[in-house]
């Protein structure tokens, strides 16, 4: 994508060595979904389309509900007991 930069945070994102040893593949796909809605609202505000705005909120939206999901999912990670 033209302008996207992939930073550090990003590189940890779509290099699933890291992520993928320290949690699981529950989480390695959770990252991936995340950076890719990140990538498709970076070119929808990059575009600066007025039309884009619909999808704009849609994604915005959809990333102001992650901190609860994100939550749930590294819990189980981030417990001291046992993991089934």
């Amino acid at each position: 994508m033209a302008g996207f930069e992939v930073t550090p945070h990003g590189r940890f994102c779509t290099d699933p060595r890291g992520h993928v040893f320290l949690f699981g593949s529950d989480i390695e796909q959770y990252l991936s979904e995340l950076y890719k809605e990140a990538a498709k609202l970076h070119s929808l505000v990059a575009a600066q389309q007025p039309a884009n705005a619909q999808q704009q909120t849609v994604v915005m939206m959809w990333f102001s509900g992650q901190s609860e999901v994100a939550r749930k999912k590294f819990a189980e990670y981030m417990s001291l007991g046992e993991r089934d």
